[in-house]
């Protein structure tokens, strides 16, 4: 308009309940490293108390380490040595005003199913590498893998 122009910034702070999302990460395949870490990610805003539990009874938070990464909150539990007593049902649970999340993974002596890794589809017609990567204890290390599969006719 011939007046003029005139602008506003609106800022909005949208709360909302936690999401969490409990996982374990391994040292390497091709490390030395026995070592486990199971870490809980968070979302919310506003910002959660999260405490973990190993089979329903609360981990120190002495133990626990927590990192902010971007508007996510990681916190972690690092196993020096998995062994058959750290071997249970682990939970996250994240609670802010608008409410709670929890999730849980269960860690065994049995090794986790296969992630396949490779891409959807092959570069050669008459072949295809198919890569995958699967989680085990190392003091029971996978010592044979079998591979289902079928053809499908385009």
């Amino acid at each position: 308009n011939s007046e003029g122009r005139s602008e506003y910034l609106l800022e909005i702070n949208v709360y909302y309940k936690p999401q969490a999302k409990i996982f374990r990460k391994s040292s390497s395949q091709h490390s030395f490293s026995p070592t486990t870490a199971l870490s809980c990610q968070v979302d919310s805003n506003p910002s959660s108390k999260v405490l973990l539990y190993k089979d329903g009874i609360i981990i120190s938070q002495a133990i626990i380490k927590t990192r902010k990464e971007g508007k996510l909150e990681h916190h972690s539990l690092t196993i020096p040595s998995m062994s058959e007593s750290d071997y249970g049902n682990y939970s996250c649970l994240a609670k802010n005003k608008l409410g709670p999340a929890t999730d849980s993974i269960f860690i065994s002596g049995s090794p986790d199913q296969p992630q396949i890794i490779s891409n959807n589809q092959g570069f050669s017609t008459n072949t295809y590498k198919l890569e995958w990567k699967v989680w085990s204890p190392r003091t029971f290390p996978i010592l044979n893998q079998s591979i289902l599969y079928r053809r499908i006719r385009k």
